[in-house]
């Protein structure tokens, strides 16, 4: 069995194993991606979905309302992207976080040498203060502020 590393280098903020975030609740089980859909209100025209993630009745592979459910998904998801990105350092089942600035930073894995351009080690202020004010408006309480992480993840 062989085994993945990748790594990357981002701006945030670090919070340790077991940290408990908002969307590591029963509801979501660490799945951000519907705890921001619920969060900001999203509402497809229509889901295909039982609350159980099954099919609808009359529903199928084939229904065109699945593509149109993930169209209307995507634009909602470019319209109202998640404020920060998540790096994690350790490896699938034991890690630490970083919430970081979108955008800033770069990743590589162990397979390709990764050439790095030094300009991504600017980050603009609003960057920084979205990063800080998600954290404080979803009260994730962090210990330091924003730093430069490299981090390291093995799967």
């Amino acid at each position: 069995m062989g085994m993945n590393v990748s790594a990357s280098i981002s701006y945030g903020i670090r919070f340790d194993e077991g940290f408990e975030f908002p969307w590591d609740d029963e509801k979501y089980a660490g799945d951000y991606e519907t705890w921001w859909e619920d969060v900001l209100g999203f509402k497809p025209t229509f889901s295909p979905w039982t609350d159980k993630g099954e099919y609808k009745e009359g529903i199928d592979h084939d229904d065109p309302r699945i593509d149109a459910y993930y169209e209307e998904k995507r634009k909602w998801e470019f319209d109202n992207p998640l404020p920060v990105e998540f790096n994690m350092c350790g490896s699938d089942e034991c890690y630490d976080m970083v919430l970081s600035v979108p955008g800033i930073g770069i990743g590589g894995d162990w397979e390709t040498p990764t050439e790095i351009d030094l300009s991504i080690f600017t980050v603009d202020q609003g960057g920084i203060d979205e990063l800080i004010g998600f954290c404080k408006f979803y009260e994730i309480e962090y210990k330091e502020g924003p730093k430069w992480y490299l981090t390291c993840l093995q799967s």
